[in-house]
């Protein structure tokens, strides 16, 4: 694993557990409850992809620009659902989140895609 895949851990981590924390501790849209789920669905998304591609940088590549997507998607909804009216919710922070958990995310998968790119199947040594 090379320096850029890790440092792309450690933002996905750090992104991660903010998140979590966010979610859990303060609330995302507002002061918490089940729409916030949506946003730790974006954790999951990258926890899930990181593994499943065995911390492999090009794989993580996708996964954590998947989670980015998941957190964007989540905003979506959370403005199509017109949530960000209800009391409580300020717009302003929840779109400055939206782009602190994507950016984090995408950051990560920026530092992971400077990794050392792997060959495709069948293309390994003879």
């Amino acid at each position: 694993m090379t320096s850029s895949s890790r440092a792309g851990l450690v933002v996905a981590a750090t992104t991660t557990l903010l998140l979590i924390l966010g979610a859990g501790a303060l609330g995302i849209v507002g002061p918490g409850g089940p729409v916030d789920l949506l946003y730790v669905g974006a954790a999951v998304v990258a926890l899930v992809g990181a593994v499943s591609v065995r911390l492999r940088p090009r794989g993580m590549t996708y996964a954590f620009a998947a989670a980015a997507g998941t957190v964007l998607a989540a905003t979506a909804v959370v403005l199509a659902l017109g949530l960000h009216r209800s009391p409580g919710v300020s717009l302003g922070d929840l779109l400055g989140l939206t782009v602190l958990f994507a950016g984090g995310y995408a950051l990560a998968a920026w530092f992971c895609s400077r990794g050392p790119s792997l060959p495709a199947a069948g293309e390994g040594a003879h």
